[in-house]
């Protein structure tokens, strides 16, 4: 999924950089969406803007690259989720947030819930 959505960015936002064509980022998304049918849970972490991002040397921290990003990914993974068939795509999505540990309780919690 990472690999599609960072592939798809240069096509949608970056300014002519790349020769991926619209009809390429349709297929990526068309096997994004086939490939997110053999997941049973998505964990998602939508950017929190009170929480701060190290300069890492690993993670981009330009907060408009970061949104855009987070744009592209939750097109991919919440395609059509206020639609009453949602459980069409076979995977739920968990969208949790906060810090760190607040996170991980959350986690625990949808684990306890949903726990069969």
């Amino acid at each position: 999924m990472d690999a599609v959505a960072y592939t798809i960015w240069p096509g949608l936002y970056g300014d002519n950089e790349t020769d991926i064509t619209p009809q390429a980022i349709k297929n990526m998304r068309n096997t994004a969406t086939e490939m997110m049918s053999f997941y049973d849970l998505v964990v998602y972490i939508p950017i929190d803007e009170s929480i701060a991002l190290e300069d890492d040397n690993f993670r981009d921290t330009d907060p408009e690259y970061r949104r855009q990003m987070a744009k592209i990914f939750e097109g991919l993974l919440i395609q059509d989720i206020d639609d009453p068939n949602f459980d069409k795509y076979g995977y739920k999505v968990a969208t949790i947030s906060g810090t760190r540990e607040e996170r991980v309780n959350q986690f625990k919690e949808y684990i306890k819930a949903h726990q069969q």
